[in-house]
């Protein structure tokens, strides 16, 4: 289905093989209401997509079995709020220069890879979400630079519950709950000018882990029960830790 203006769901919809809602306007709202929006699992699909439109909204919508659940590409200042989005091969992926993206109260469960991806897109407000039980990360910032990671739960991912690499400099990740993660809590690489604080990183194998990254600030992080280290730092330079509490 082609939206071009706001659209109200009032029955489940499931499509095979394709993209099942996709915007081609600015300014629409798509509120599934609680709704199921469903495919079978074939390459190349979405559940919901957003190219090359801006200030579009995606709400109260359940997405599966796409290879990507929602999608923002090259738009700007669109807002995904309030869905469940799993079992899916991407969760929510949004990139190429979807700028200043709000993804606010969703659900990301089960999701073969990524729950949430950033890439390329700069300005994000990642904040309330749940990501939890997905196959690779949580939460991925990828190349994307001044994004808020804020107030997420971020638990039981099979390696990182928050990545943040490639030059993806002046992040701010704060007051996440992150835990029982495979690998890293917070794995940071490859980033500067980031600020990390006030995070509770408990019971992942590492806690909070930088490499190859200068000029980050860590504070008033917890990081309690991690099988390897609290927080550890490897050829990284003039990085400042405060307040940290690590057992």
């Amino acid at each position: 289905r082609t939206l071009t203006a706001n659209y109200s769901m009032v029955g489940n919809a499931s499509i095979a093989g394709s993209t099942c809602f996709t915007f081609s306007a600015n300014n629409v709202e798509l509120n599934c209401n609680s709704k199921w929006v469903v495919g079978n699992d074939t390459t190349a699909t979405r559940g919901i997509r957003s190219l090359n439109f801006n200030q579009n909204k995606v709400v109260n919508c359940f997405v599966r079995d796409f290879n990507r659940g929602i999608e923002l590409s090259n738009s700007n200042k669109s807002i995904i709020q309030n869905n469940t989005v799993f079992s899916n091969y991407d969760g929510v992926f949004v990139a190429f220069q979807s700028f200043n993206a709000t993804l606010f109260k969703n659900t990301l469960r089960q999701n073969t890879n990524y729950g949430i991806t950033i890439v390329a897109s700069h300005g994000a407000n990642v904040s309330s979400n749940l990501a939890e039980v997905n196959g690779v990360t949580g939460i991925e910032i990828n190349r994307a630079m001044n994004t808020l990671i804020a107030f997420n739960n971020v638990s039981r991912n099979n390696y990182e519950g928050i990545l943040v690499f490639n030059n993806s400099n002046n992040t701010n990740v704060s007051y996440n709950t992150l835990a029982n993660n495979t690998n890293y809590g917070i794995y940071l690489t490859s980033s500067s000018n980031n600020n990390l604080s006030s995070n509770i990183v408990n019971s992942n194998n590492y806690g909070i882990y930088l490499s190859s990254s200068s000029n980050n600030i860590f504070s008033s992080n917890t990081a309690n029960l991690n099988n390897q280290f609290g927080i550890y730092l490897f050829s990284s330079f003039n990085n400042n830790l405060s307040s940290n509490i690590v057992n």
